[in-house]
């Protein structure tokens, strides 16, 4: 499978729900990345993938498979890409993206995570998506990427997916406005904050249940494993977004 990779790391001026309990012991996987390379590099951020199935060679040499990753609150300092602090984290599956990638000097992002997602999701300005605070509400009737994608001839097949924090649904999210906001398939934390990153309310497709696994490598492993439930014998091809 061939995928483009684009990771943003945007410096956010507002709190977004990031930190929580220290970092546990992250189990590995041989999948896409691991998960721990992912959930310690990016401990509360958002991956989108567009994949597509490795069965369709002709469509695949056209169609390219597209992962996004967005860390929540990460300062240029606390990127080991920007020799901007002594104390740099080690973060080698990045590392070796940006190496075979391009690493921006001049890049600009909304001032709080919540209007940069709703202006990716929306490709508007929060002057005319109506996202230009926290807590804002995304329209569900709003032309989101995944909308786009499938009412498009040429993306019509993919399959898309959100992975992670939303944080579009306001204070009080109505747990399918993923789905409701064109979304194929959505699991993760509805809301900005969690009480507990060991003990928090898991949404999916609408479903809420409790999770007591460390958030980041959760939602990590909810990515890798939608990831591979899309590999079997289908035509269709997977857009993958996990926050």
């Amino acid at each position: 499978m061939r995928y483009v990779y684009l990771i943003v790391a945007s410096t956010l001026l507002i709190s977004c729900g990031g930190g929580g309990a220290a970092s546990a012991p992250l189990p590995t996987s041989s999948a896409l990345v691991s998960s721990s390379s992912i959930a310690s590099s990016v401990s509360s951020g958002m991956i989108s993938s567009v994949q597509q199935n490795s069965s369709n060679a002709s469509v695949a040499e056209t169609k390219t498979n597209v992962l996004l990753i967005i860390a929540d609150d990460l300062g240029l300092d606390a990127s080991n890409q920007y020799s901007l602090s002594q104390q740099r984290p080690a973060t080698p599956t990045l590392d070796g993206l940006a190496a075979q990638g391009i690493v921006f000097d001049n890049v600009w992002a909304t001032p709080a995570c919540t209007t940069t997602r709703g202006s990716i999701i929306t490709g508007q300005h929060g002057i005319n998506s109506g996202i230009s605070f926290v807590p804002a509400i995304l329209d569900p009737q709003s032309q989101t990427l995944q909308r786009y994608l499938r009412n498009q001839s040429a993306s019509a097949n993919y399959k898309t997916a959100v992975i992670g924090k939303w944080h579009l649904g306001g204070s009080s999210p109505v747990n399918s406005h993923p789905t409701d906001s064109g979304v194929d398939y959505y699991s993760g934390n509805i809301t900005g904050v969690l009480p507990d990153y060991f003990n928090w309310p898991l949404i999916s497709n609408g479903i809420s249940t409790t999770s007591t696994e460390y958030h980041s490598t959760k939602v990590t492993d909810l990515a890798i494993n939608w990831l591979a439930q899309q590999q079997q014998p289908d035509p269709l091809r997977q857009l993958r977004t996990v926050h």
